[in-house]
């Protein structure tokens, strides 16, 4: 007899990404329903969240994972919208087993 468990969520279970400091463990929420702009850099003890890139002005830089952070929270924003008539079926996400 073989035996599997499996865990699924809905993406519109998903309501926000949290975001824990590796230095002081403060935590942030930031809500899928709404925009939101992802600090750089935790805003209690200042410990960098995540590598920039230079742009061009000395004032500006990119950061390649916040931006991709925000593309899959506009994804699961547009994929649950009231308004969508194009998904007949449930789409969820499967989450990895408890593995260490």
């Amino acid at each position: 007899m073989t035996s599997e468990t499996r865990m699924l969520i809905g993406l519109d279970d998903i309501s926000g990404v949290e975001i824990e400091c590796s230095k002081c463990h403060l935590t942030i929420l930031y809500p899928i329903s709404q925009l939101f702009k992802i600090a750089p850099h935790c805003p209690h003890c200042k410990q960098e969240w995540f590598n920039a890139i230079p742009d061009k002005f000395p004032s500006d830089a990119a950061y390649p994972a916040i931006e991709s952070i925000s593309s899959i929270a506009a994804s699961l924003r547009a994929l649950t919208r009231d308004d969508r008539t194009d998904i007949h079926a449930q789409v969820r996400l499967q989450l990895k087993a408890g593995t260490k």
